[in-house]
């Protein structure tokens, strides 16, 4: 979600929403701490943090009366996709095990979670009607007004994101109670995950599975006017004008609607100072021009499944009584997917506008002398601006300038999936144990077996190196990778769990995928041929023997 370094400006409006909230969602158990830092994560040299004990793992034996362990291990797989081990489980238990908490806070705790998931939609509708009502047309020409238009903004946006963070929430229960039901004593870990990953293959109203259908549907509307070979000799800036011109017939319509319900996505959408799809519509136009290129790969291949039909195909048996539970918890569960990326889409919905807010201030304090160019107001914070405007402060400008020249190199530091103590960067010097064998375990989390080669992305901006009918390998995906899973025939990420987005589009649109393949990008090479198993949760390089070995053997 927010990969990467972040900016001063979208520090103080998406990392203190998130802390907030930890510390809102902490409080009916009775374990809220002094400072939002201590709750949900925190930054070093501007890159976000969860911190996994004081937040995520926070609900426990000591705090709600569950079991510790069966609780880390659920959050494990969501995040992770699997344990991250004992090691972790130990420091849960120190950090918490002299916490006090009253039994019946401990009862409200457990209630509040499932009052939250039974107000969800509601909340939702209300969140989304709020937000969808506000005017993105800023006319005042005082800065010092719109400045306090944006503090009322920065709320609403702080409700978007609860909203998102509850539909979450739910999603995260329904997908757990669904596995507990699936699971045995003695299952095999990656047969459970795949059989679920099965039983919520087909979900309702899931917006960000509309980007890469929204996209298919206009490529095969291209290729079935004829217009093929026309739209790919346009430049992409070109071929969005031609979308745009009523040259494109009902493509126009069609261009027209998808940036209006998904214009305000696009990679790292959280980063107020990224460019959305609606400024940029050409980032998605290019993926348009390619998929045209082989419009034999367009057409649908998902077989949707009903809850029925699904129950008959996973592998796991259960019983009349597991049955019968599961067949009333799927609708919720499936139902519960499209909130969480409902909620999303909302949450980020409610950044572009703050976006749109922040790039009219900055161009009335251009207009004013106030601020050299529009965009070093993603350099400051959301009260130095205000200082800015009353006071023409040449320090605050100054600042701003070092931190954008500072940005590379804080955007091109990397670090550990987990860290334990103080965060140290990956240095260049520091060796990566691979291992040698040709064949690598992730989770399944959509059904499927395909064999290409495959292509390792390690950034967005060598995204347009993928040729149709690939295998995606990357460390992970956020929607601005979604245009680009028409191209591919299956993907792998290094990160991610059961309801990462990689994981959610992929069971959508049908693709084979599994995540939490750790070091895959390090392992395969572009070009090699290799067979992902999405059911199984493995990706393998293909061997090639040549008549010499076969005649040596």
């Amino acid at each position: 979600m927010m990969p990467q370094a972040m900016t001063p400006l979208t520090l103080d409006a998406f990392v203190t929403n998130v802390a907030g909230m930890g510390q809102i969602m902490r409080w009916p158990s009775g374990i809220t701490a002094d400072t939002y830092i201590d709750v949900f994560g925190s930054t070093f040299c501007k890159h976000f943090f969860l911190n996994m004990y004081s937040g995520i793992y926070s609900g426990n034996e000591y705090t709600m009366g569950s079991d510790t362990k069966s609780m880390k291990n659920t959050m494990d797989i969501l995040l992770f996709g699997g344990s991250t081990g004992d090691e972790y489980l130990e420091g849960i238990h120190k950090r918490y095990q002299t916490t006090y908490v009253p039994w019946y806070r401990k009862i409200l705790g457990v209630l509040c979670v499932y009052t939250d998931a039974f107000s969800t939609k509601r909340n939702l509708k209300r969140s989304n009607t709020i937000v969808r009502s506000i005017s993105t047309d800023f006319k005042t020409t005082d800065p010092l007004t719109l400045h306090r238009q944006i503090e009322d903004l920065l709320r609403i946006s702080s409700g978007a994101w609860y909203s998102h963070v509850q539909a979450s929430n739910v999603s995260n229960i329904t997908s757990h109670i669904v596995t507990q039901v699936v699971k045995k004593k003695d299952s095999e870990h990656s047969e459970v995950m795949s059989d679920v990953a099965l039983l919520l293959a087909t979900c309702t109203d899931v917006i960000s599975a509309d980007v890469p259908a929204s996209l298919r549907k206009m490529a095969i509307a291209v290729v079935d006017c004829g217009k093929a070979e026309l739209f790919q000799s346009l430049t992409p800036e070109e071929a969005v004008d031609w979308l745009r011109s009523d040259e494109s017939g009902r493509l126009k319509q069609d261009f027209a609607t998808f940036i209006e319900i998904h214009g305000h996505r696009c990679v790292r959408e959280s980063e107020l100072s990224e460019k959305t799809w609606a400024m940029e519509p050409a980032k998605v136009v290019r993926t348009i021009q390619d998929m045209t290129k082989s419009d034999h790969q367009l057409r649908e291949t998902k077989k949707q499944m009903t809850e029925d039909e699904a129950l008959d195909n996973i592998k796991s048996t259960i019983g009349p009584i597991k049955k019968k539970i599961l067949r009333f918890l799927l609708p919720y569960a499936r139902a519960a997917v499209g909130f969480r990326e409902n909620g999303k889409s909302l949450a980020i919905k409610s950044m572009d506008i703050l976006r749109q807010a922040y790039l009219r201030l900055a161009q009335l304090l251009v207009n004013e002398g106030r601020l050299p160019e529009k965009e070093l107001i993603f350099y400051l914070k959301h009260e130095e601006i205000a200082e800015l405007i009353k006071t023409r402060s040449a320090r605050l400008i100054n600042k701003a300038v070092r931190l954008r020249k500072m940005m590379p190199a804080l955007m091109a530091m990397e670090f550990q999936e987990l860290i334990t103590g103080y965060p140290t960067p990956i240095e260049d010097g520091d060796t990566i144990d691979v291992p040698t064998t040709g064949e690598l375990k992730g989770m399944p989390v959509s059904h499927g077996v395909i064999r290409a080669k495959c292509r390792i992305v390690k950034s967005l901006d060598e995204a347009n190196s993928i040729e149709q009918g690939e295998i995606l390998i990357v460390a992970y995906t956020d929607i601005g990778w979604s245009p680009y899973f028409p191209l591919v025939s299956g993907l792998c990420t290094e990160m991610g769990g059961l309801m990462s987005h990689g994981a959610v589009i992929a069971r959508e649109y049908g693709l084979p995928c599994i995540v939490s393949a750790k070091k895959a990008t390090h392992i395969f090479k572009t070009g090699e041929e290799v067979i992902l198993n999405g059911t199984l949760g493995t990706i393998s390089k293909v061997i090639h023997i040549t008549q010499e070995e076969e005649a040596t053997e």
